[in-house]
C-alpha cells in the first residue's frame, strides 16, 4: 500500500491517516493532538517550526536530537 492508498482509505473511513496505523485507543488520544500541533505548526514560518519541533524532542524523555 503507498501513501495514496492510505489518504483514500482514510478519506473513505472519514478519519486521519495517522488513524489507520494506530489502535483505536491510540487513535482517539492522538490524533487530536496531531491535528492541532500540525495547525500550529503551518502558521510557523519553515525555521521557527523546525526550532519548535526541536524545542519538542528535548521535552520527551527517551527521543533523540535529530
Amino acid at each position: 500500500m503507498d501513501l495514496d492508498d492510505l489518504r483514500k482509505l482514510a478519506d473513505f473511513y472519514e478519519v486521519h491517516p495517522a488513524a489507520l496505523l494506530m489502535t483505536p485507543s491510540e487513535a482517539a488520544s492522538k490524533i487530536p493532538v496531531m491535528q492541532q500541533a500540525a495547525s500550529i505548526a503551518q502558521s510557523m514560518p519553515e525555521d521557527v517550526a523546525a526550532s519548535w519541533l526541536t524545542m519538542g524532542r528535548f521535552a520527551t524523555p527517551g527521543t533523540k536530537e535529530e
